[in-house]
C-alpha cells in the first residue's frame, strides 16, 4: 500500500511538472495574440514616456502587434500600478516602473500604498538608468556644491529648492540627504514636473534643484542653469569640468533613478523571457543607445534573472536612504 502510495504521488507530481510545462510552452507560442499596452504614470513628452516610446516601437516590429503607450499621469503612480495589477497576467498589458513606484512609495507611503510591488508585479525588463545633478539659478554665488553649502550656512532657512513632482520622488530624497549630510536648512517649493522646476530655478525663485541631464543639458550649456554637481560614479562626457558629489566630498550622494517594464504577477514564465530577451535586443540597438544617451540615460538591459536581482537590491539600499534622509510625504 505504502509502495502504491509512493507511485501514485510520483506519478501525480510528474503529471503536474508536464501540464505547467505545456501550458508554458504554450503561452509562449501564443504570444502575442493581441496588441499590447504598457502603462505610463507620466505625461507625454518627459524622459519616462520618451524611453517607453522608443522600447515600444521597435517592440511591435519584432513582435509583429502593435505596442499602445497609454498615459496615465498622477497620484504618485497608484492609477497606473492598480490598473496593472487588476490586469490579466498573459503579458499583453505591462507599465513602466521606476525607482518612485517599485521602490521609494512602498518606503515612505507604507501601509497607505493601495498596491506592493513585490505581491502584485514582476519584474521584465530594465531600460536605463538616469543619472541627477545638482542645477542652480545663474545668478547665485556658488559654482559647485561644497560652495553652495557654505552659502546655505550663512542664510539658514532663506533658500529654497525645487521639488519636481511634489514630494516622494527621487529629487526629495536626493535633497533631504544632501541637508541631512551638510546639515544645511532649505525649504521645498513643490512644482508639478521637471520643467516648471527648472523655470523657477532660471527666473530666481527658488535656488536650486535636483533634476536628471535631460530636460537641463541644453539649459546648462545655454548658461541658463549653473551646474554644481552630479551624482554619478564618474563625471559627466557632456561636462567634463564639473566634479561628482564624490569628489566634493559627498559620496554618499551617488544615484540615479532607472526605468523598467513590470508586468502582473503570475504572468508565464516563457512569456517574461520572451519579451525580455525582445527588449535586451532592442537595448544593443546602436541607434536606440544614442536615443536613450540624448536623453541623459544610459541603457541597460540584461537576462530576466539579472532584471530581477537588480530590483531586489534596490529595496533595501533605497530604503535605508528614505529612512536617513527623514524624508516624509506632505
Amino acid at each position: 500500500m505504502g509502495l502504491l502510495r509512493s507511485i501514485t504521488r510520483t506519478t501525480l507530481i510528474a503529471l503536474i511538472a508536464t501540464v505547467l510545462t505545456f501550458s508554458d510552452a504554450t503561452a509562449q507560442a501564443d504570444f502575442p495574440s493581441k496588441p499590447i499596452t504598457v502603462l505610463v504614470a507620466a505625461p507625454p513628452g518627459g524622459p519616462s514616456d520618451v524611453t517607453t516610446r522608443i522600447v515600444a516601437q521597435r517592440l511591435a516590429t519584432r513582435l509583429g502587434r502593435s505596442v499602445v503607450v497609454e498615459n496615465r499621469p498622477g497620484a504618485s503612480g497608484f492609477i497606473v500600478m492598480q490598473q496593472l495589477a487588476r490586469s490579466a497576467a498573459d503579458g499583453h498589458t505591462l507599465a513602466l516602473s521606476s525607482l518612485v513606484y517599485h521602490i521609494l512609495n512602498p518606503a515612505l507611503y507604507k501601509e497607505k500604498l493601495p498596491y506592493d510591488p513585490e505581491r502584485d508585479f514582476v519584474p521584465v525588463a530594465l531600460l536605463a538608468r538616469v543619472p541627477y545633478i545638482l542645477v542652480a539659478a545663474p545668478g547665485l554665488p556658488a559654482n559647485d556644491v561644497k560652495e553652495f553649502i557654505a552659502l546655505a550656512k550663512k542664510n539658514p532657512g532663506k533658500f529654497n529648492y525645487g521639488l519636481p513632482g511634489g514630494s516622494g520622488n527621487t529629487s526629495h530624497i536626493l535633497m533631504e540627504m544632501l541637508k541631512k549630510a551638510a546639515d544645511i536648512d532649505i525649504v521645498p517649493v513643490p512644482y508639478q514636473g521637471d520643467a516648471p522646476a527648472l523655470m523657477a530655478v532660471m527666473s530666481n525663485q527658488v535656488e536650486v534643484a535636483f533634476t536628471t541631464p535631460l530636460g537641463a543639458t541644453s539649459l546648462i550649456k545655454a548658461g541658463k542653469l549653473k551646474l554644481l554637481g552630479t551624482a554619478t560614479a564618474e563625471r559627466l562626457s557632456t561636462f567634463p569640468n564639473t566634479k561628482t558629489f564624490a569628489q566634493q566630498g559627498l559620496p554618499a550622494l551617488e544615484s540615479s533613478t532607472w526605468f523598467s517594464f513590470i508586468a502582473p504577477a503570475g504572468t508565464p514564465r516563457a512569456v517574461l523571457e520572451r519579451l525580455n530577451a525582445e527588449i535586451d535586443q532592442i537595448l544593443q540597438l546602436p541607434e536606440v543607445e544614442k536615443q536613450l544617451q540624448d536623453l541623459g540615460s544610459v541603457p541597460a538591459g540584461g537576462s530576466l534573472e539579472a532584471t530581477q536581482a537588480f530590483m531586489r537590491a534596490e529595496r533595501p539600499r533605497w530604503t535605508r536612504r528614505v529612512e536617513d534622509s527623514g524624508a516624509k510625504i506632505e
